[in-house]
C-alpha cells in the first residue's frame, strides 16, 4: 500500500511537473515501459504484463493500479486545495496592497498641501518682517557708528589714562586705531579738537618712553619695547637710534 501511494505521488508530481513545464531531470532517454514517464505506452506495457504475468499477479496489479488512482485523485484534489488557497490569499494581499498604496496617496497629497501652506505663510512672514528687518539694520549700523564716534571722542581722556597707568602699549594702540578717522575727518571741528587734544597727551608719551630709554635701571627689553613705540607714533628710526645712544 505504502509502495502505490508513493508511486501515486510520484505520477502526480510528474503530471504537475509536466503541466507548469518543471522538469526533475532529464528524461529524454526514458523507457517505454515506465509507468511514470512521460515517453510510456499504456498498450504496449499492458500486452506485455498479459504474456509475462500470471492471472493472478494481473489482478493484484489492477487492484494496485485502481488503489493509486484514488491516491493520485487524493493528491491531486490536496494540491489544488492548496494552490487555490495560496492563489486566495495571494489575491488577498494585492488587494490589500493596493488599499494601502491608495491611502499613501492621499497622504502624500495632504502631506504636499500642508507643505504648501507652510511656504505660503513663511512668505507672507517674512514680507511682513522685510520692513522691519531693513530698520533694524539700519539702526544696529548708526549704533556701531556712534560707538565708534565715542571712542573717538574719548581718545583724549583714554590717552591721558593709559599714560598715568604707565600703560603706554595701550596708549599707543588707541591712537593708531583712531588715526585713521581723524585723518578722514581732519576738517571738522569736533575731530580736529580730539586730535589736538591727542597730540598734547602723546606728547608727554613720548617724553616718558624718552625717559624710559635712558634709565640706567631700564632692562634691554623695556628699552626695545620703548624704542617700538616710538617708532609707532611716527618718530624716525635714526632719530630713537640716536635717543637709545
Amino acid at each position: 500500500m505504502s509502495d502505490s501511494r508513493a508511486r501515486g505521488g510520484r505520477k502526480a508530481r510528474s503530471m504537475l511537473s509536466s503541466y507548469y513545464g518543471i522538469g526533475e531531470g532529464d528524461r529524454s532517454a526514458v523507457d517505454s515501459n515506465d509507468i511514470d514517464g512521460t515517453n510510456f505506452e499504456s498498450s504496449e506495457h499492458v500486452n506485455r504484463m498479459i504474456k509475462e504475468q500470471p492471472l493472478t499477479s494481473l489482478v493484484n496489479r489492477a487492484n494496485e493500479l485502481a488503489n493509486e488512482i484514488k491516491t493520485l485523485d487524493s493528491d491531486m484534489q490536496m494540491m489544488v486545495y492548496e494552490n487555490y488557497n495560496k492563489f486566495i490569499s495571494a489575491a488577498d494581499a494585492v488587494k490589500q496592497m493596493r488599499g494601502d498604496v491608495v491611502g499613501l496617496e492621499s497622504d502624500i497629497g495632504e502631506l504636499s498641501s500642508a507643505i504648501a501652506e507652510v511656504s505660503d505663510r513663511s512668505d507672507n512672514v517674512n514680507a511682513k518682517l522685510s520692513e522691519r528687518r531693513q530698520r533694524i539694520e539700519y539702526l544696529t549700523s548708526i549704533r556701531r557708528l556712534l560707538k565708534k564716534l565715542s571712542f573717538i571722542f574719548e581718545l583724549p581722556d583714554r590717552l591721558s589714562r593709559a599714560c598715568e597707568l604707565g600703560a603706554f602699549a595701550e596708549a599707543v594702540k588707541y591712537w593708531t586705531a583712531s588715526l585713521p578717522v581723524l585723518q578722514m575727518y581732519a576738517d571738522t571741528p569736533a575731530f580736529k579738537t580730539v586730535h589736538s587734544e591727542s597730540l598734547v597727551v602723546l606728547e608727554t608719551i613720548k617724553s616718558e618712553l624718552h625717559s624710559r630709554m635712558r634709565d640706567e635701571l631700564s632692562s634691554p627689553m623695556e628699552c626695545i619695547e620703548a624704542a617700538q613705540l616710538l617708532k609707532k607714533l611716527g618718530e624716525s628710526a635714526h632719530t630713537v637710534e640716536q635717543a637709545y645712544m
